[in-house]
């Protein structure tokens, strides 16, 4: 088969600029087609190409469809950078789109982005993109010392009640994107509370643990609960509360959790000291309320001597 190349790129460059932009959108067409037909079998390793071409014709929806694919594989490969751009690119060329790209979907482009800020090590971006994800499925997060200590207590309250009245939480049966909302939420959470955690923000970080158990624990098991749990348990470790914080048992349950290996992870709790698994056990979640108000107690002293965290 022939091929074509150019010898210098900028040869290439002054061609493509003399094309009219009707003339490009078709030659663009013309190798995202190509590219889908000729790897129909193996797109994966295509899509920053498909992305690329795709974003310049006029199907913005086509073209949204591999920018969110490449975000995604260069997120699970580390390439944070390269993420958020394609993410980005993705946000861009939803704005005005007709019809609209769901709030849910515009939420975990904008979450994808607050995690590939993280791993760059930019927070002022990873916060940024987090608050967007509350924002755009109409949550919020306390602002200010009083309000965040407030904010605390009313889920250190709910979750004590729970335990002290041994109520179980009933399972909802609400819609399939009300759960993919919560979870969300949820993922976007656990992002500020990295952040919270590497600011040494106790107040935050045990604020948004506590919520993503306030989240999640009426839906099946999942990782991000299991998560939750364990930052709960980091987070116990920096007030002092070993017995809350299980350090033993928080990595495996972060391991484990992700997998989804729960019948594993029962069977590792087993072996756990006991005040672990009484922080960490499903389906019965018994967090112990005395050591939760214990723990609030020298949280709050922590709060008046910000220098002794």
């Amino acid at each position: 088969e022939v091929e074509y190349t150019f010898k210098h790129a900028l040869t290439q460059e002054v061609t493509y600029n003399l094309m009219t932009f009707a003339q490009r959108r078709d030659l663009h067409r013309a190798v995202g087609e190509w590219y889908e037909q000729s790897f129909a079998t193996d797109l994966a390793s295509h899509y920053p190409i498909l992305a690329y071409h795709w974003s310049k014709t006029d199907e913005a929806a086509k073209a949204i469809d591999y920018l969110e694919k490449a975000g995604e594989e260069a997120l699970a490969q580390y390439a944070n950078q390269e993420a958020v751009n394609f993410l980005g690119e993705a946000t861009r060329l939803a704005e005005g789109l007709q019809p609209p790209v769901s709030a849910l979907r515009r939420a975990r482009w904008a979450r994808q982005m607050g995690e590939a800020y993280l791993k760059l090590g930019r927070h002022a971006e990873t916060r940024q993109e987090c608050q967007r994800v509350l924002a755009l499925l109409d949550r919020s997060l306390a602002v200010g010392s009083v309000q965040r200590i407030g904010s605390l207590l009313g889920q250190v309250a709910r979750e004590a009640g729970r335990r002290l009245t041994l109520s179980r939480r009933a399972e909802r049966r609400d819609s399939v994107e009300a759960s993919a909302d919560r979870l969300e939420v949820a993922r976007a959470y656990f992002c500020l509370g990295e952040l919270a955690y590497y600011e040494l923000d106790v107040v935050t970080g045990l604020t948004l643990m506590l919520g993503i158990v306030d989240l999640l624990e009426g839906d099946d098991p999942s990782p991000e609960l299991v998560n939750a749990y364990a930052g709960l348990s980091v987070v116990a470790s920096h007030i002092g509360r070993a017995a809350l914080a299980g350090r033993s048992c928080s990595p495996r349950t972060l391991a484990i959790g992700n997998w989804g290996r729960w019948r594993c992870a029962s069977e590792g709790f087993r072996s756990a000291p006991s005040p672990c698994r009484t922080a960490i056990a499903r389906p019965t979640i018994s967090l112990n309320s005395n050591a939760i108000a214990a723990a609030c107690r020298r949280f709050l002293s922590i709060c008046m001597r910000p220098a002794t965290v």
